[in-house]
């Protein structure tokens, strides 16, 4: 596993990017966080994966340091005030996060997109099967 930083920009603000996956050869390139929840160099980093299961497992960390609660937890208070239950993909506790968090794609390169990932993953993988 490889890992270098580069600065980028997103928005106005500059950001720490930092690799710590190697490159996905398909349509979209990475997502990536902004980690609101700690500073490097007096920055927030930014943590790219290559996977949707890899930015869950790292919102968990995130809601922990940002609300002192467990992913579990979380959900938990969510669903007694009537939002969604929890499942396994993480979609309800990814969509709790959004709120709170800068989460998105990149895609050509270097191009910081804020969306929905699980959208985006759909959208990717429609793309590729049936084309534009």
């Amino acid at each position: 596993m490889e890992a270098f930083t580069t600065r980028i920009q997103i928005s106005y603000t500059p950001y720490i990017f930092i690799y710590t996956q190697s490159n996905n050869k398909g349509y979209m390139s990475k997502y990536y966080i902004v980690d609101s929840t700690v500073k490097t160099n007096g920055k927030n980093p930014v943590r790219l994966f290559n996977t949707i299961p890899g930015v869950i497992k790292h919102l968990e960390a995130m809601c922990k340091r940002q609300f002192n609660k467990n992913r579990a937890q979380y959900m938990n208070e969510a669903e007694s005030i009537g939002h969604g239950g929890d499942e396994p993909t993480g979609r309800s506790f990814y969509d709790q996060m959004e709120q709170y968090f800068n989460i998105g794609v990149i895609r050509g390169g270097n191009q910081p997109v804020k969306t929905n990932i699980f959208q985006a993953d759909t959208f990717a993988k429609v793309r590729d099967t049936q084309g534009n």
